[in-house]
């Protein structure tokens, strides 16, 4: 051992600084709060997704149901030369 450095420089280079301790507690407590948001953005999302998928299903139906109406009260309102004239 080099008599220059002392017994307890050498331990001091052993153990960590403060700082770096701080900052990796902060990097763990930043990967915690990354996973748990991730995963309750993950559930808002999915159920989202599912919501506008069951939207998009009633919408269609709707759309079929306003079509099956129009086609049915087209010949009502607006009836041809020729049932104009058996009304009459």
């Amino acid at each position: 051992m080099d008599p220059s450095i002392s017994a307890d420089e050498n331990s001091d280079s052993n153990e960590k600084n403060p700082q770096e301790s701080e900052s990796e507690s902060n990097n763990n407590s930043s990967d915690v709060l990354g996973k748990a948001l991730s995963t309750m953005l993950a559930s808002v999302i999915k159920d989202f997704d599912s919501k506008a998928q069951h939207t998009l299903n009633s919408q269609d139906q709707l759309n079929s149901a306003v079509d099956r109406l129009t086609g049915e009260m087209d010949p009502e309102l607006n009836p041809t030369e020729t049932e104009k004239r058996r009304s009459r």
